[in-house]
């Protein structure tokens, strides 16, 4: 085990190198530049502080490492920055078959097959990632919250009401592993929502918003709450709290659905 942790550091620490030598300079995945990630994670495990690089020099990195997870995943990265989602998913499938172990490339295959529509695939990612020995809470919990969201989205497409029961227990898993956690009420409230459940659900929409911890999140929630009283026939508290959902995040086009 402390010669597999040696190798990683040796082949992570040529890798730096490599992107260093050719122009990319060490900067936070915080900061937005030309080649800063775009996936909504930051690497994590092992975490390199550099940017994403180009794709010719991330093919560099594979060609130089063919068997290291790591340089195909920044691959993919690349290959993600670029809207090149197919090659990205062949990419990160790629650095997973090398090190099954690297969690960052879970997350990305899953966003990948999410824009790519291919919701059976991204379920069967979050599923891996729940079996890794041992995922941490938030690698559980994000996994449950993945397959609430594919649920949902397979509902509606087909309208299986099953769905929404496969919906509501992956969301109820997550905040089993982490109560306090905005995206699992909000989650539930889409659900008693599709159910028609109004009050059900505005209770869960009222928790979620004071769970958010950003505006578009918060903009998020009154926008379903808005929508819920909508349903409930008080149009005029739904047009203020989409005003609300407007003023606290003003880039987040809170819209009030036509009954």
């Amino acid at each position: 085990m402390v010669g597999r942790v040696i190798r990683v550091m040796i082949e992570l620490s040529f890798i730096v190198a490599l992107i260093l030598f050719n122009g990319c300079k060490k900067k936070s995945y915080n900061n937005s530049n030309e080649h800063s990630v775009k996936i909504p994670r930051v690497i994590r495990a092992p975490r390199l502080k550099a940017r994403v690089p180009t794709i010719e020099k991330a093919q560099q990195l594979v060609v130089k490492f063919p068997k290291s997870g790591y340089a195909y995943y920044l691959l993919g990265c690349a290959y993600y920055e670029r809207k090149e989602y197919t090659k990205a998913v062949s990419a990160f499938e790629k650095a997973l078959r090398l090190d099954p172990a690297l969690i960052d490339a879970y997350y990305a295959l899953a966003y990948s097959y999410d824009i790519l529509g291919k919701w059976d695939h991204r379920k069967i990612v979050w599923q891996k990632l729940l079996q890794l020995p041992p995922p941490t809470k938030e690698d559980v919990y994000a996994a449950y919250i993945g397959l609430g969201n594919v649920a949902l989205d397979q509902y509606g497409k087909t309208k299986d009401i099953r769905l929404l029961s496969e919906a509501e227990k992956a969301y109820q898993r997550a905040l089993k592993v982490i109560p306090q956690k905005a995206n699992a009420y909000y989650g539930l409230g889409i659900v008693f929502a599709r159910r028609q459940q109004w009050d059900k659900a505005k209770e869960l929409f009222e928790k979620a918003f004071l769970l958010s911890s950003t505006p578009r999140d918060k903009a998020k929630s009154l926008e379903a709450l808005a929508n819920v009283w909508l349903e409930k026939g008080d149009r005029e508290r739904a047009k203020r709290l989409i005003q609300q959902a407007r003023e606290m995040d003003p880039n987040y086009p809170a819209t009030l659905f036509a009954r």
